[in-house]
Order: structure tokens, then sequence, then C-alpha cells
């Protein structure tokens, strides 16, 4: 098999999965079928050769330069004003982690085993990047069957965490209606004129003239971040992962790094594409009986774990004055993530006013009430807390 004859069939299979994710509205993870895909033609029936991603040229991206472009990208992406008006968000998304942490080191173990239940801790609180930093310290370890335990988790967390969010989302939609919250008690735009003079700007760099806006001065720009969080991990000994997202945050905070800057540079969707790929080089060599056997601890721990999160949610959200209806909602957004945290509530806003006559300011309060919380508790525990705490717990697993 060629070079260009393995890419063609990676990003084939990768490409149908976008399809199906996309007509399913993200219930479907294109995970889903490229795990299947990989299990059947490589571990199951030899089609594909077990090095296929090799091959490909995709083996090496994540673990060489990918790691940091991918989560200096993240860590810029990030909104300090955001994170500060939604802090009962991320309360109610702490406390529903802390349950994921305190269950994995207690019945989890007792029930699953301690490699399974300590590995599922970052995944179950995130999703792709706490998945990838486990991933990778269990391949380092030479544990590639926990490396698949966790990234076949990541693939069905939608599965369970779509579900309840959705039925939440709608419930709490109907009672803030009923409840008077579409009310108009002043200006929408008044309310966000006093939000706008409120934000605070620490920016030091002006903004980054015509002749530097290019894809290249883009890449060099993340590249340098990402040197200097790698640098900054060596000096302190803290988790390099965690100095990506830290110097990726500040870099953006200060005007160094714009936002979406890996999207500029026209390099995102190789670099995820790379990093995809590495998650799934393991089931090349992983036949089906194998796969089919591992589902039973993959939903066990899901499944609790949503149980878990929820039921934390709702205590932290009983103290901060939240319907449970909205605080398990927040707590679960750690199975979603964006997109399908945003796609979820704006379905809750739809569903509950077609057919009535509600004005764009009343409408826009409803999307206010859900939006946000959705999509900065995704935000805060799939890209930040999780990371930081698989990185934490990951050295644990193989000690």
């Amino acid at each position: 098999m060629t070079a260009i004859t393995a890419f063609l069939i990676v990003t084939l299979i990768f490409g149908i999965g976008d399809v199906i994710a996309l007509k399913t509205k993200g219930l479907i993870s294109s995970f889903v079928f490229t795990i299947l895909v990989f299990v059947i033609m490589g571990g199951t029936l030899h089609i594909f050769p077990e090095n296929m991603i090799e091959i490909a040229g995709l083996s090496n991206i994540l673990v060489t330069y990918g790691m940091a472009l991918t989560f200096v990208n993240i860590g810029c992406n990030l909104k300090f004003e955001e994170l500060i008006k939604e802090w009962k968000t991320i309360v109610v998304v702490i406390i529903g982690m802390a349950g994921v942490i305190l269950f994995g080191f207690t019945l989890g173990q007792a029930i699953f085993g301690r490699e399974h239940a300590l590995s599922a801790i970052g995944t179950i609180c995130g999703g792709f990047g706490s998945t990838v930093l486990t991933s990778e310290l269990a391949n380092v370890a030479g544990r590639s069957d926990i490396a698949i335990f966790v990234t076949v988790m990541m693939t069905f967390q939608n599965l369970i965490g779509a579900p309840i969010a959705s039925v939440c989302l709608n419930r709490e939609a109907n009672r803030f209606i009923k409840n008077g919250g579409m009310e108009l008690t002043g200006s929408t735009a008044d309310s966000q004129g006093e939000d706008g003079k409120r934000k605070r700007s620490i920016r030091i760099f002006p903004p980054a003239p015509v002749w530097m806006q290019t894809p290249m001065m883009y890449f060099t720009k993340i590249a340098f971040i990402g040197f200097l969080g790698e640098c900054f991990g060596k000096l302190t000994g803290l988790n390099t992962t965690v100095c990506y997202l830290l110097f990726g945050f500040l870099a953006a905070g200060i005007g160094f790094l714009e936002r979406g800057s890996l999207k500029k540079s026209g390099s995102e969707n190789l670099v995820l594409l790379g990093s995809y790929a590495y998650l799934l080089v393991n089931y090349l060599t992983l036949p089906i009986e194998e796969f089919l056997m591992m589902l039973f601890p993959v939903f066990g721990l899901l499944i609790s774990g949503a149980v878990i999160v929820s039921a934390f949610a709702a205590i932290a959200g009983k103290f901060l004055k939240w319907s449970p209806f909205s605080s398990i909602a927040v707590g679960v957004s750690c199975l979603l993530g964006y997109p399908l945290t945003y796609g979820l509530a704006s379905e809750a806003v739809n569903s509950n006013i077609i057919g009535k006559n509600y004005t764009e300011e009343q409408v826009m309060r409803l999307q206010n009430h859900l939006i946000p919380k959705m999509v900065i508790g995704g935000v805060v525990s799939v890209s930040i807390v999780s990371v930081i705490i698989a990185s934490f717990i990951g050295p644990m697993i193989f000690a």
C-alpha cells in the first residue's frame, strides 16, 4: 500500500463518519463509524495493514508538534470575560467532576478495576484533550489496551450525555417560561451595554498588521507559544499540556495570538486528522470479539459517571439556587463538548418557542439563559479541567 492510497482510505473513512455525525446531529459520533471500520477491516479481516496510519504519514503528527499546536489553540480560544460571567456554571461543572473523581477512586475501582476506573476519569470529565493525554501515557507504558479503552469511551460519550442534557434543557426552558423569565424588565441592549462596561482588557500587543496576517505567521506564533509552554513546563515540572493551555490563554489575552489562529494558518484540519488517527491506530489490530467485550466496562463507567455527575451537579445547583434541570444539563456538558452543547441548547430554545408569538427580545432572554451555561460548561470541563485531571491521574494509573 502506497502513502497516498493509505491517506485516501483514512480520509475517506473519516469523511463518511463526519457525514453520519452531521445527519444524526452529533448523536452518533464519527468515531463510532471509524472505529467499527478499523476493527472489522483491520483487526478482524486484516484487509487494512496494521501500519496503515504510519504509511499515510499521520502517526507522528500528534506526538511531535501536534500536541503543542492543538492545546495552545484551545487555550487561545478561551475568553476570560465569559469565564468570569458564568462563575456559577464553573462551580457546578467542577463539583460534578469532583464526584466522578471520588467515584473513580472508590466504588469505580471496586466494580470495574483500578486501571479502567482511573483511566476513565479524565474521559468522563472531558473528551478529546484528556483522552489524547491518557492514550499517549498508556501507549508509552505499553498498555495499548487502555489507550483503546479510553478512546472507545470518548466515542460513546454523546450517546449517554445527549439524551440527559436534552430532556433537562427542555424542562428548564419550560420552567423558565412558566416562571415569567420571558417577560422583559429592561432593554436587552442596555444589559449588554452594562456587560460591555464591566469587561476589562489586558491586551498589550496591538492588532497584527496586514502583512503579518499570513498562514505561516499564524503558524509561527502558535509554534512560538508552544515552545515557551514547553520550556516553562521543563523549568517548573508542571505538565506540559497544561502549560500549552495556559500559555495559549495568556497569549490571546495580551493580544499576541489571534483567536482561531490554527484555523487561520490553514493547518487545523490536518492536525485534527493526525490527532484522530493517532487515537484510533490501535483499532487496526483489535479483533471485533475483544472490542465487544470492552463495551460492558465502557458503558458501565459512562452510565455511572453520568449518574454521579448529575447528582453532584444537582446538589451544587441547589446551593446556588439553580433548578435541578439546569444543574444536571450543565453537569453532563462534560460528556458532550462544543458544538453539541450549543446545538442541544438551541434545540431546546426552538422547541419551546415554535407556534408562540414571542418577540425577538424574549427569545433572546431564553437563549441567554440556556446557551451560555452549556457552552461555558463544555469548554471548562472538556478543554481545561479534564486535561488537568488527566495530567495528574494519568501517571498514577501505570505507577
